[in-house]
């Protein structure tokens, strides 16, 4: 870009020291396959109150805490379908930033296909689009492609797709989300999302090579850094 945002102060830091601000967070976030050895995350954050509240809302609430929400459902609870009933760690406890906590939710998941793979987190990472149109169905490593789409063939109705199979968790990308935002990205007005996709988080904005070097040292493939764009403010 031919006009570079202002620098917050904080880039002036060491590569040192962002290195050492990435290793609270890497050693959850990504596969043990690739981790390097480092020392236990000091980094914390309070697991929010969600009993009570509609499942729609749960991540939103989870995001905003820091922490990453893996959902199960309870058909015989007494409570309104779409109430979460229960909370693992409790509400209050204090975790490690870009952690997993167990949600149960009343009643079962709705029919349409997010619904269906928000429900199922550990055999699914996600959905994308191809630009054809096709649905990106991506499952996590292990998983059987054909019985993941089995479990969800009437939601998807025919629609064309495909199936993708990435060596990352739905909780692990959260994490590694979470992670960045959290320890650097924010502050500095990147944006980043989600691509299930990809297998990775993208990060746009006018990422220095001290910070790209970090990312890709703590998080590998896990990162997929766009330098040079100017970053857009998220919404």
């Amino acid at each position: 870009m031919s006009c570079r945002p202002a620098r917050p102060s904080w880039t002036l830091l060491s590569s040192a020291v962002l290195l050492g601000s990435f290793s609270l967070l890497a050693a959850r976030a990504v596969p043990a396959s690739r981790r390097r050895a480092d020392p236990p995350s000091v980094a914390g954050t309070t697991v929010p109150d969600l009993v009570g509240r509609h499942v729609l809302l749960v991540d939103k609430l989870a995001g905003d805490a820091g922490v990453v929400a893996v959902l199960s459902y309870r058909p015989r609870a007494r409570q309104a379908p779409g109430t979460v009933v229960a909370v693992h760690p409790a509400a209050g406890a204090v975790v490690g930033r870009g952690s997993t906590i167990q949600v149960s939710v009343a009643g079962r998941p709705g029919t349409d296909l997010d619904d269906r793979i928000a429900a199922d987190r550990r055999r699914f990472v996600g959905l994308g689009t191809d630009p054809d149109g096709t649905l990106v169905v991506v499952v996590a490593a292990g998983v059987n492609p054909d019985a993941a789409v089995a479990a969800i063939r009437p939601a998807l109705a025919g629609r064309k797709h495909r199936v993708v199979t990435c060596d990352t968790s739905f909780a692990e990308l959260e994490s590694v989300r979470a992670g960045v935002s959290a320890v650097l990205l924010q502050a500095a007005g990147y944006t980043l999302r989600v691509d299930p996709a990809a297998c990775a988080v993208r990060v746009e904005g006018d990422v220095t090579a001290e910070v790209a070097a970090a990312l890709t040292e703590r998080y590998g493939r896990a990162v997929q850094l766009a330098r040079g764009k100017r970053a857009r403010r998220s919404a």
